[in-house]
């Protein structure tokens, strides 16, 4: 009955496109500030997000800052190895690059300033700020309210002796799976 309605075709359900999100999207502050609150918080909008880490994969890293084609991440909070160099580097090659700050004290460089937001603790709505910011809608949940990792060390990954087979999920397109990369073995920390 219902793919008689057009609800249901072809066993697939019927979901609305959903807006091209703006980015990369790349959040600094200190400690204690919300970012770990922040990375949840992308993620919920959709984002898929690399959050709280020392450093980036090498490969990744490099794509992001040369604002190249298939990183696998389009949010990256608290990632120790974007100094406010590779903030730059970023701004440059990548013109549609948003920045958030969570802490009010936090050095921008002034090539991001256009480009900036300032999610300080003491912003009421944060979801009203962000959402602005970043040309979403208003989400109907509430602000995640995580307390922060800090930097998590990313750890040289041992190989398996044995690996199970796998399905390739291939209508799950959450924020939190990733699409399958030949160079791509999981970040270890």
């Amino acid at each position: 009955m219902l793919s008689q309605v057009g609800v249901v075709t072809r066993e697939k359900p019927l979901l609305p496109r959903t807006k091209r999100l703006p980015g990369p999207v790349v959040a600094v502050g200190h400690q204690g500030s919300g970012l770990t609150a922040l990375a949840v918080a992308l993620s919920m909008l959709g984002y898929t997000c690399c959050s709280d880490l020392d450093r980036l994969p090498a490969p990744e890293e490099q794509r992001l800052l040369r604002g190249e084609r298939g990183r696998l991440f389009n949010a990256y909070v608290n990632v120790g190895s974007l100094s406010l160099e590779a903030l730059k580097q970023i701004a440059k090659a990548s013109p549609s690059a948003r920045f958030i700050t969570t802490s009010a004290d936090q050095v921008l460089p002034p090539a991001v300033h256009d480009r900036a937001l300032r999610l300080t603790p003491h912003v009421k709505d944060k979801w009203a700020t962000l959402s602005e910011f970043l040309d979403v809608d208003y989400p109907a949940f509430p602000y995640p309210t995580d307390r922060d990792f800090g930097l998590r060390a990313v750890s040289q990954r041992t190989p398996l002796n044995s690996a199970r087979n796998s399905t390739d999920l291939r209508s799950d397109t959450a924020p939190w799976i990733l699409k399958p990369a030949r160079e791509w073995s999981g970040i270890a920390v």
